[in-house]
């Protein structure tokens, strides 16, 4: 499977709040999932960890 996220970019390119015909939760949801990549969750002088943020489906 192959998920293209180019067709969410909308989502990240205006900080507008939802439009009146979508549910303000489901469009925030939506725009906190359209973040992928690897995130540096905490550090210390001797380790770093990283998680990796990407949307998975169940197969």
């Amino acid at each position: 499977m192959v998920w293209n996220f180019a067709g969410y970019d909308f989502l990240l390119e205006s900080d507008e709040q939802a439009p009146p015909s979508v549910n303000a939760s489901l469009w925030l949801q939506g725009k906190l999932t359209a973040i992928a990549g690897p995130f540096q969750v905490a550090s210390s002088s001797s380790r770093t960890i990283h998680q990796s943020a990407a949307m998975t489906c169940p197969t």
